[in-house]
């Protein structure tokens, strides 16, 4: 679709409702709204893993449209997807759990929001943005016991 190839996503979304209205069973045109949506502008999984990483494609409505009447070379790329929008998310969630270990709650906050979707990871957050205030109760805490001692 050339309106992906050039970066011009809101065209190439309009171009495949108008493909949906003549063709409602058309997998390459759920995909292309799938695709407009995420901004991607190519098919390659690798060369689009951020964007699939932050979105959980397998309850994405267009991907499920797309998955249900796609031929079996169709399957393949959204299963590709569907495993790397998993992946990425699993190794946001893993890098967020290590920060969240090393203390660093604000950084873990960014990476599990990256993952929603995945496990935990919204419980996480809620968790790291908890343990952050009361690090930073705690510094002030500190901060007024010296002030007070000077």
């Amino acid at each position: 679709m050339q309106g992906l190839r050039y970066g011009e996503f809101a065209k190439a979304d309009e171009y495949c409702d108008r493909v949906l209205d003549i063709e409602p069973k058309n997998a390459r045109a759920y995909l292309g709204k799938l695709m407009a949506e995420l901004r991607m502008s190519n098919l390659d999984a690798t060369a689009n893993q951020s964007r699939l990483g932050s979105v959980k494609v397998e309850g994405h409505r267009n991907f499920t449209k797309a998955m249900q009447f796609a031929d079996d070379e169709l399957r393949t790329t959204l299963e590709t997807y569907r495993e790397t929008s998993i992946r990425c998310r699993q190794e946001y969630y893993d890098k967020a759990c290590s920060l969240t270990d090393e203390g660093k709650y604000t950084e873990a906050v960014d990476f599990f929001q990256k993952s929603l979707g995945y496990e935990d990871a919204a419980q996480k957050v809620l968790r790291c943005l908890e343990l952050e205030r009361e690090r930073l109760e705690q510094e002030k805490a500190e901060l007024e016991a010296q002030s007070f001692k000077a």
